[in-house]
């Protein structure tokens, strides 16, 4: 991924397709002053992931990309 180099994510359901990636691989700390960029970053990663990780619901076919990213942290 262009700036943000090659990172490890989950993927998982719950409701909808999330990619999950660690806040802390990323630098970032989980402040309020990162919260514009953190939803840029998000955004590029859920592009990302949705093309480079197909993922399909197996019970529901029309459940079918990646809808969120989700800063995992502490």
């Amino acid at each position: 991924m262009p700036g943000l180099g090659t990172i490890p994510v989950d993927v998982a359901y719950g409701g909808m397709m999330y990619v999950i990636v660690s806040a802390i691989e990323l630098g970032s700390k989980l402040k309020r002053s990162e919260a514009r960029s953190l939803v840029e970053v998000g955004e590029r990663i859920k592009l990302a992931a949705a093309e480079q990780l197909p993922s399909v619901h197996p019970e529901n076919s029309s459940i079918h990309t990646i809808n969120q990213t989700l800063f995992a942290g502490p």
